[in-house]
């Protein structure tokens, strides 16, 4: 690792002290308290943690219609919609959401519309909490992942402010210290480890980070910008891409396996086939 990384390595991760230094007993690395991936078709980008974008008994009707919109037809628009959606449930009742962010800096968390209903009812925005963005002013630039812990929603975001965000479906940060910063705009989707519930995200200033579910640092690899959303493997491995022109392949803990070089930058997320 370089010195550059080096250094930002340190400032990344002290910062994810701050404010605690004062303490005899500073934060450690925690997994008492793991998220699950949601069970739904799509709880985050390209599905599943193998990054396979398939989903399996899905039935599609051939008269499709629009069900409804958001906003609606007359209202105000909100801002640009760079991440995809992702559902939180398959249920098809009034806890079933969609969560999407905009570039206006807000998580929407939309009601699904219940396939029986006529008319469609409005979707309803449940969670609007604007980020302080402070690198890309006013943007969410990650499709979410959307996690259950302790029976509710545990959402990850990555924003143009250079932090990773962990939020609860009212809005407000996860327990302990969310969000993470990683010190660069993050628009590669995070990915989550079902065993132990640690985040992997990567952002533009070449970090990428596991993040513990307690929001404190695990690892970092410094790397050249990261816009390749991570897979993982059903062994844990994790493999993502950079702009370096190098596909690596982690431990859970960050410990490098292997590496292949490309020709090019690596933009697109790996997909494992098992």
């Amino acid at each position: 690792m370089s010195m550059h990384g080096r250094v930002a390595l340190a400032v990344v991760f002290g910062l994810a002290l701050a404010g605690c230094s004062g303490s005899s007993n500073p934060p450690t690395c925690s997994f008492a308290d793991p998220a699950q991936l949601a069970s739904s078709k799509w709880p985050k980008f390209r599905a599943d943690r193998l990054n396979t974008g398939t989903v399996n008994n899905l039935s599609v009707s051939l008269n499709a219609r629009m069900q409804w919109m958001f906003p609606e037809a007359g209202e105000p628009p909100k801002g640009s919609f760079i991440a995809s959606p992702v559902i939180n449930n398959d249920k098809n009742d009034d806890s079933s959401l969609i969560y999407i962010g905009s570039n206006d800096g807000t998580l929407y968390a939309l009601h699904m519309a219940p396939a029986a209903a006529t008319p469609p009812p409005t979707p309803v925005s449940r969670l609007s909490t604007t980020f302080n963005l402070t690198i890309i002013p006013d943007a969410i630039t990650s499709t979410a992942l959307v996690a259950v812990r302790d029976g509710q929603d545990a959402i990850f975001v990555g924003g143009g402010d250079g932090d990773v965000h962990g939020v609860i479906p009212t809005g407000a940060p996860q327990v302990n210290y969310w969000p993470f910063p990683l010190g660069g705009s993050v628009s590669a989707s995070p990915n989550l480890h079902v065993g132990d519930g640690t985040v992997y995200a990567g952002s533009l200033n070449g970090l990428f980070a596991g993040v513990c579910p307690n929001g404190i640092a695990r690892f970092g690899v410094s790397t050249l910008s990261t816009q390749s959303s991570a897979a993982i493997g059903p062994d844990s491995t994790v493999y993502f891409g950079a702009d370096d022109r190098q596909l690596r392949a982690v431990g859970p803990d960050g410990v490098a396996r292997w590496s292949f070089s490309t020709s090019a930058a690596i933009f697109a997320a790996p997909v494992v086939e098992v």
